[in-house]
């Protein structure tokens, strides 16, 4: 009884032993092939992981076997391609000459992503892949679907003790890399990111993130429906650095509107804009009330494009968009003209400023210079409504006299408005005048 129990004893604890001893040498194995086969989360071997593999079935070799990295080589060369890769049979030649070249240093190896017997028949027809002279490893080797490769002739750069110092499309970016790499300066390739795109979104929303500083421009518009309200007005955003424009945009907006500030001419009477197009319905904006024919966009360009270049990138796409062009014309057309009819003094007798409409419509300026004054007039922020027809100039008044006025703005009644502007020794006339005008017409 005594010798059954130690003999159970012995046996439970000897398959307790064996039990670590198998736990102990899977953890071993692991820890091999960690360091033999080492990758990312992701499965797919990256820049700064270590391979130190064993390859068996390689062609072109004198051993069935090929160690990677090649044992004494300072470059262990990768190029993974495809029987099907015009590019990449036509360059083994060049490949070869390379391999002969620096063959104390570098091993160029030929990763075919194709199986053994397609290499084979494409031997039969193919001299270059017939010819060639270089270690090729298969597809059987699973080996090239280690690699997060979007295109053939891609090369993995592995030095010396099998860390992957690049990833790179073609075998050199400038010439001399390879003597670079043997004499141990670093060269300038990055490693290539793949990125996860989500094909229903536009393209810039999938790789904001990436763009960093290097994108150089981006548009969007559409037609808005008129049953959605924003606040209508065409906004700009300048770099502080250049002063150039660096994004244009409008939540609502119309066709004219845009054209203006194309133009440089935002305060332009709406009587000097005259648009002929055979199809005014689909783009003449619907003044005052539906809002149709409106229009949302945005216009975003890197700080080193010139503002005029941008904006002739805005009138290009209205061209492309909707077959329409804009040019400056003279044309005759009626407008108020604002005459000097006696040299009455407006020159300014206080510091004090004043710039304001009351309720009975009696403009009070006081301090203000003649240009401000003549701003305030043309682009209507006087009064509630525009001026009914253009406002001209004809006084011959300083644009930088600091004025005193004080006149009734009744363009409802013009001659009421010129017994309040003769104490001044101003006066407004309805004239026939010949000034610039934006047409907008059919581009073809």
């Amino acid at each position: 009884m005594k010798y059954a129990l130690f003999y159970k004893t012995f046996k439970n604890e000897m398959i307790y032993m064996k039990k670590i001893t198998t736990v102990f040498t899977m953890f071993l194995l692991v820890l091999i092939c960690n360091d033999s086969y080492a990758q990312n989360a992701d499965g797919f071997f990256h820049v700064g992981d270590t391979l130190r593999l064993t390859v068996d079935q390689v062609q072109n070799h004198s051993e069935p076997t090929m160690q990677v990295p090649v044992t004494g080589k300072k470059l262990t060369l990768i190029e993974i391609w495809g029987v099907g890769c015009k590019a990449c049979i036509e360059a083994m030649p060049r490949h070869q000459q390379m391999q002969q070249k620096y063959n104390n240093d570098i091993q160029i190896i030929l990763l075919c992503a194709d199986s053994l017997a397609r290499l084979n028949k494409a031997k039969e027809r193919i001299d270059n892949i017939r010819n060639v002279r270089l270690p090729i490893i298969t597809a059987e080797s699973g080996l090239h679907k280690k690699f997060q490769f979007r295109q053939y002739g891609t090369f993995i750069w592995i030095d010396s003790v099998g860390v992957i110092q690049y990833i790179t499309n073609g075998t050199y970016k400038d010439r001399g890399s390879i003597e670079k790499f043997i004499a141990g300066e670093e060269l300038s390739f990055s490693e290539k990111t793949e990125l996860k795109l989500d094909t229903r979104k536009p393209v810039k929303e999938n790789i904001a993130e990436y763009l960093e500083d290097n994108e150089v421009l981006s548009f969007f518009m559409a037609k808005k429906d008129p049953k959605y309200h924003f606040a209508g007005t065409i906004a700009r955003k300048t770099d502080k650095e250049t002063g150039n424009i660096v994004r244009i945009y409008s939540y609502d907006t119309d066709i004219i509107k845009l054209y203006k500030h194309i133009y440089k001419r935002p305060l332009l009477h709406k009587t000097l804009v005259k648009m002929e197009v055979s199809a005014p319905d689909r783009i003449m904006p619907d003044y005052p009330s539906v809002g149709d024919n409106r229009f949302v966009f945005d216009l975003n360009v890197r700080n080193d494009i010139s503002s005029d270049k941008t904006m002739q990138y805005l009138e290009e796409q209205l061209k492309w968009l909707y077959n329409i062009r804009g040019t400056l014309v003279k044309r005759d057309v009626k407008c108020l003209v604002l005459k000097r009819i006696d040299k009455v003094d407006l020159a300014s007798k206080t510091t004090e400023s004043i710039n304001k409409l009351d309720m009975n419509y009696m403009l009070q300026v006081r301090n203000l210079p003649w240009w401000n004054f003549m701003t305030g007039l043309t682009s209507g922020s006087y009064a509630v409504e525009l001026p009914p027809l253009p406002i001209v100039d004809e006084t011959g008044i300083s644009k930088d006299l600091k004025v005193d006025l004080s006149f009734q703005l009744r363009y409802d009644n013009l001659d009421l408005m010129n017994q309040s502007l003769a104490p001044l020794g101003l006066r407004f006339e309805e004239a026939i005048r010949e000034l610039e005008v934006l047409l907008i017409e059919d581009y073809i």
